[in-house]
């Protein structure tokens, strides 16, 4: 999945699960479960897939977030939790 959605030239450690969370797209009409994974980039050019617009890379302990900056409550609470541990 890692591999399908930065490219193939991407090289990685994955670590544990940190966060799951449901969510609906109202623009595709389905509904995701997600699990996301601590990793660790390790080499290689990330070529976005065509779903993502961007990425960015950011500081968990200086980074603030915004509920206006995800698709809906459950998302924002679970990284906020993530994040807020890390602090």
């Amino acid at each position: 999945e890692v591999k399908e959605e930065l490219g193939p030239k991407v090289h990685y450690a994955l670590g544990k699960p940190v966060m799951f969370y449901r969510g609906y797209f109202k623009s595709r009409k389905i509904y995701i479960f997600a699990a996301m994974y601590e990793a660790v980039w390790l080499s290689g050019d990330i070529k976005l897939s065509f779903e993502h617009t961007r990425y960015e890379w950011i500081n968990p302990k200086t980074r603030h977030f915004r509920k206006k900056d995800f698709s809906n409550d459950e998302q924002y609470n679970a990284i906020k939790k993530y994040f807020k541990s890390l602090k």
